[in-house]
């Protein structure tokens, strides 16, 4: 563009500078340095008054910490995906705000520049991996509405429900043993100004152990020479700071049935599912014994003055998420609770005669029966039901899918499974992850005998630190590691500790399976099966501890399915307690199996190495 000749035309034709039509023309000819020449500007815009209109510069924008705040949320990074009220004003933010979010930062940050501490890292970015996985089925979930979360109202009664609700009002009572009612679950955007309370309710509490008396003749010791045992028990509730407490009872084998409220707030106040399953708080029941000393040193002031202090001393206790209670919705039974081998200057009472229920109690355990849940009853999330990338035969895929439907449609409260997302995200048939694997030669050279084996081989698998799914990632992606993958990660879930564990039985000869249900305080969970003739035994991967199966006292509740390498079989009995139940996956009535005669197992490579 020639300026001189432009510059001539434009004094020629005697513009008006000051016609709104002509100003885009004279502000981009407008003289410089106040000369009478025009010159066209070094650079090229689209909104020729962008300068005017700037009210603050890029790097005030960049350090703005209100717009920044916007910005995470959108994102939906982990701090600020919940937060609801944003304040107007960047100086009404709190100064510590961002205080969480950059120690998370700094400590991925220090992770990745460490290449001392190899293992770690590797274990970071896997989790890392798998938050982000997380988060991205969380994103694809927040989308999806149906017609329950906009619209709420009771549905319509067919007549069927009627003449079953006319059948309850007139059925006989039986004041001794009441039922519970079943609960109208309650969505998020109607509790906003409720009260959410979480309820227990103790009931009683089995071999509480006593102070013992020592006795000077023998140096043993033993409960007081009246028969009374000097024990004075009672339990103690804590929920997100908050307290409370029974009463004190007396004994060994107290009984309370005292109901404790604890308030529950969801983070930000948002009640929704997907911010509900976010939660890592844990309910934590503890189990004391008040005890009494007379601090008077008077003798003579013993009849006026009265001088006591009052000390409890732990004896046990259960650690319980949110996230358990969150996804069964309803924890009742008898639990055992965590107490310390050797606790000095106690003993636990040895009974000549006891009852059926407590002879069932191990005589070192100590448990307690209760019943806890939220008030009023949250819903759950629907199951995201998405299809991944998967190497197996579209048959395989189809028959899995049918196998699930049936069992989901006849029994929806049990826990089934047929695949398993592997570490790539990919969809594998889960008796792939089954193999008989050798255990390390030290291991099996530290026993003569097939039991202290197994047991030396559970208490292996058991010292592998593990991170549970339902504290982590809950109710979204569950990863299956193969167990290769597992020892050199030297991290892993309830599915990882149970699946290594099932195959170092399988190299042992046992007839074992991967058992996958739901137990306390895990929630839905895997344990491992051992038939050993007539008996049948749960072994607790993560604990290296193992229970019979007709022990009312074993934490695992109840039974979704078996699987091992040949098979899968879903338990299609009336009852789902372990306590209850047959084990003979031969009975067609009791067990149905995946793999049968008119599709047999196709002899499925395996994914362990």
């Amino acid at each position: 563009m020639d300026m001189d000749k432009l510059s001539k035309w434009l004094s020629n034709s005697r513009i008006d500078p000051n016609d709104p039509a002509n100003s885009e023309l004279v502000y981009l000819l407008r003289p410089k340095g106040g000369g009478d020449k025009i010159s066209a500007p070094d650079y090229f815009r689209l909104e020729q008054l962008q300068e005017e209109f700037n009210f603050s510069t890029d790097e005030e924008l960049a350090n703005d910490k209100r717009l920044q705040i916007l910005e995470l949320r959108e994102k939906e990074v982990m701090e600020f995906r919940n937060m609801k009220m944003v304040p107007a004003f960047s100086h009404e933010l709190s100064p510590d705000i961002f205080k969480e979010y950059n120690k998370r930062l700094d400590d991925e940050a220090k992770v990745k520049d460490t290449e001392s501490d190899s293992h770690r890292a590797v274990v970071t970015r896997f989790m890392q991996r798998v938050r982000e996985q997380v988060l991205e089925r969380k994103r694809a979930a927040a989308h999806q509405k149906s017609l329950q979360d906009i619209i709420v109202e009771d549905s319509v009664p067919n007549i069927a429900a009627i003449v079953l609700n006319l059948g309850n009002v007139l059925a006989p009572r039986r004041p001794l043993r009441p039922r519970r009612k079943e609960r109208k679950t309650v969505s998020g955007q109607n509790l906003q100004d409720r009260e959410v309370k979480i309820m227990i309710n103790i009931t009683r509490a089995y071999n509480v152990p006593c102070r013992a008396v020592k006795d000077h003749q023998s140096g043993e010791g033993r409960t007081s020479a009246s028969g009374e045992h000097k024990v004075r028990p009672f339990f103690e509730v804590m929920f997100q700071r908050e307290k409370k407490t029974t009463s004190v009872a007396e004994g060994p084998n107290p009984s309370w049935n005292e109901e404790l409220n604890l308030p529950f707030r969801a983070p930000n106040n948002d009640y929704s599912s997907t911010n509900l399953q976010t939660v890592n708080d844990s309910l934590y029941i503890n189990l004391f014994d008040e005890h009494v000393t007379d601090v008077l040193q008077d003798d003579r002031q013993r009849g006026r003055e009265v001088h006591r202090r009052l000390d409890k001393k732990w004896l046990g206790g259960i650690q319980i998420p949110f996230a358990t209670l969150y996804s069964d919705g309803v924890i009742e039974g008898t639990f055992r609770l965590e107490s310390p081998a050797v606790l000095l200057g106690y003993s636990r009472e040895k009974a000549k005669k006891k009852t059926a229920e407590d002879s069932a109690a191990s005589a070192d355990n100590t448990h307690v029966s209760m019943f806890i849940t939220v008030e009023p009853s949250l819903g759950m999330a629907p199951d995201l039901k998405e299809t991944f990338e998967s190497n197996e035969s579209e048959e395989l895929l189809n028959a899995a899918a049918k196998y699930m439907e049936q069992l989901e449609k006849s029994f929806p409260n049990r826990n089934f499974t047929t695949a398993a997302i592997d570490i790539n995200g990919k969809t594998v048939f889960v008796t792939k992850y089954f193999k008989p694997l050798a255990p390390p030669p030290t291991v099996l050279e530290l026993a003569t005998d097939l039991k202290t084996q197994l047991e030396n081989v559970a208490r292996y698998v058991s010292l592998i630190p593990y991170i549970s799914d339902s504290v982590t990632f809950p109710g979204m992606c569950d990863i299956w590691s193969t167990c290769d993958q597992f020892l050199q990660m030297l991290t892993g879930d309830e599915e990882e500790h149970a699946v290594l564990l099932t195959n170092y039985f399988l190299y042992l000869q046992q007839d074992a399976y991967l058992c996958v249900g739901t137990a306390i305080p895990e929630g839905i969970t895997a344990y491992t099966l051992v038939k050993d003739g007539k008996d049948v035994w749960i072994w607790n991967a993560m604990k290296g501890e193992k229970y019979k199966s007709t022990d009312i006292f074993s934490p695992l509740k109840s039974i979704g399915c078996l699987i091992n390498d040949k098979n899968i079989w879903g338990n299609i009995q009336k009852f789902n307690q372990p306590s209850r139940m047959t084990f003979d996956t031969n009975n067609a009535k009791a067990w149905k199996p995946f793999f049968t005669s008119s599709f047999p197992n196709p002899g499925l490579p395996t994914v362990q190495v």
